[in-house]
C-alpha cells in the first residue's frame, strides 16, 4: 500500500539552494517547524530570522500544494466510488469488475496528467487554478527588512514599478548574500549612514548594480575610507 501523502512532508532538489543558505540549526529550526505546523497546527514563527522566514515561506507553499493534491486525488476518489454501485459479491459488481477496473485505471491516469501538466512553466491543477512553480518575490520583505536594519536612513514607504524590479534585479545579484545582510554593510559604514558627513544613501542608491557591487566589495567600510573618505558630489546623482 502507498504511504499516504498527508503523513508526511516532501523537500524537492529545487529547495538545495536556499537551504544551503541556512545554518545546521537553521534547517533543523525550518523542518521541526513545519512538521508542528501541518501536525498541530502550530503556528511557524520565525520573526526573530528574516532569511529563514523567507526560505520557510517557499518551502511551505510547495507543501501546501502538495497537500491540496492529495485532497484532490482523495475527493476524485470517493466520486468514483460512489458510481460503482454495487458491493462485492454482487452479480451485476461481477459483471462489472473489468470494466470498472479499467474505468478507474483511465480516471486515474487522467488525473495525474492533469496535476502534473506543464504549461508556460506553471503547474495546471484544473481548468481555472494555476499555481506558481516557485512562490510569488515577496518585495515588501525587502522593503521592510531595509527599514529594521538601516535605522540610520529614511525609511522606505511606497512600493513603486521601479523598485520592484531594481529588487528583483539585485536578488539576482546577491548570490548567496542575504538582503539583511547587505543592509547591514550599509548600516555599519559610517559614510553611507551620514555619520560621517553631510550626505547619505537610500534606498534606491543601494540597490543600483554598480553601487551595490561597490557595498559588497567594502568600497564603503569604515576601515577603507578611515584615510580618505569618498566625496559626496560623487554619488548624490545617481538615482
Amino acid at each position: 500500500m502507498a504511504d499516504k501523502p498527508n503523513t508526511y512532508i516532501r523537500l524537492y532538489f529545487s529547495n538545495l539552494s536556499q537551504l544551503e543558505k541556512l545554518s545546521y540549526e537553521q534547517v533543523g529550526r525550518l523542518i521541526v517547524g513545519i512538521m508542528k505546523y501541518k501536525a498541530r497546527n502550530e503556528q511557524i514563527a520565525f520573526d526573530d530570522d528574516y532569511l529563514l522566514s523567507v526560505v520557510a515561506e517557499g518551502i511551505l507553499g510547495r507543501v501546501e500544494e502538495d497537500f491540496s493534491s492529495y485532497e484532490r486525488i482523495c475527493a476524485k476518489a470517493r466520486e468514483n466510488g460512489k458510481n460503482g454501485g454495487a458491493p462485492k459479491g454482487n452479480k451485476n459488481a461481477q459483471k462489472k469488475d473489468k470494466t470498472t477496473e479499467t474505468t478507474d485505471r483511465l480516471n486515474s491516469t487522467q488525473l495525474n496528467n492533469q496535476t502534473n501538466k506543464k504549461k508556460n512553466n506553471k503547474i495546471v491543477l484544473s481548468s481555472s487554478t494555476t499555481v506558481d512553480r516557485q512562490p510569488p518575490f515577496d518585495y515588501q520583505s525587502v522593503m521592510d527588512c531595509f527599514n529594521s536594519v538601516c535605522i540610520s536612513l529614511p525609511k522606505v514607504q511606497k512600493l513603486t514599478d521601479k523598485r520592484r524590479k531594481a529588487i528583483k534585479s539585485a536578488s539576482a545579484q546577491l548570490g548567496d548574500l542575504s538582503f539583511k545582510e547587505l543592509f547591514a554593510i550599509v548600516e555599519r559604514s559610517d559614510f553611507l549612514t551620514g555619520r560621517k558627513g553631510e550626505w547619505s544613501c537610500g534606498f534606491d542608491w543601494i540597490l543600483k548594480p554598480s553601487n551595490m557591487t561597490k557595498v559588497i566589495e567594502g568600497t564603503y567600510d569604515n576601515t577603507a575610507n578611515s584615510g580618505n573618505n569618498p566625496t559626496t558630489t560623487s554619488y548624490t546623482g545617481e538615482w
